[in-house]
This record gives structure tokens, C-alpha cells and sequence, in this order.
């Protein structure tokens, strides 16, 4: 049976998938991840990050998430990320830019 974490990192690397095609396709120059360190008791740590891509205006940049492990919280800043890229491209000013990511990513209109 599948825990939540297992379904926020199946997500999350999704995202991060993602996230990567679109780097590969040329829609943003960069994506990594900025580390904000690790916090609580030694038996159950937690770990922050935050994710960005590099796109034409400069860094888009995730909230900081959290996760009981670095590559969960790598998986939910990414799809974080994702989410923020998606709300943006529903702005009025923004919809014929993220139209073209879209056929870019999906290889038609």
C-alpha cells in the first residue's frame, strides 16, 4: 500500500521529470535546488530545499518545502515549482508565452 510520502516523491519526480524536459527543450535555461538546511532531533530530521528554473525574466523560484528526507524534499519543492509555473501561465499576460511552452512540450497547438 502506498504512504503519502511514497505518493508525494512518485509525484514529485514527476515534477522534477518535467521540470527537466523543459529545461532539455530549451523553455528554461537552469533548474536546481537551494538547500535550506536540515532541522530537528537526530532520529527524525527534516530537510528544506527550494527549487527555480531560469526562464527569459530571470530565476522562478518555489517556496521552501519540507520533507523527512532530502530527495522528498527536493520531490515537493519541484512539484511546488510546477504548481507556481501552471498558476502564472493562467495570468492574462503570461497565457501566450506558456502557450508556446505548452506546444513545445506537447509538440502541437
Amino acid at each position: 500500500m502506498e504512504t503519502g510520502r511514497d505518493e508525494i516523491a512518485r509525484s514529485g519526480l514527476d515534477a522534477r521529470q518535467r521540470l527537466n524536459e523543459m529545461v532539455q527543450k530549451g523553455i528554461f535555461s537552469g533548474f536546481e535546488y537551494d538547500d535550506h538546511g536540515q532541522r530537528g532531533p537526530v532520529h527524525e530530521p527534516g530537510f528544506f530545499c527550494s527549487a527555480k528554473v531560469l526562464g527569459g525574466h530571470g530565476w522562478i523560484s518555489s517556496e521552501v518545502c519540507s520533507g523527512h528526507t532530502k530527495k522528498l524534499a527536493q520531490a515537493a519543492a519541484a512539484a511546488r515549482l510546477l504548481e507556481q509555473i501552471m498558476e502564472r501561465s493562467k495570468r492574462p499576460s503570461v497565457q501566450q508565452q506558456m502557450k508556446g511552452i505548452r506546444e513545445q512540450m506537447v509538440g502541437q497547438p
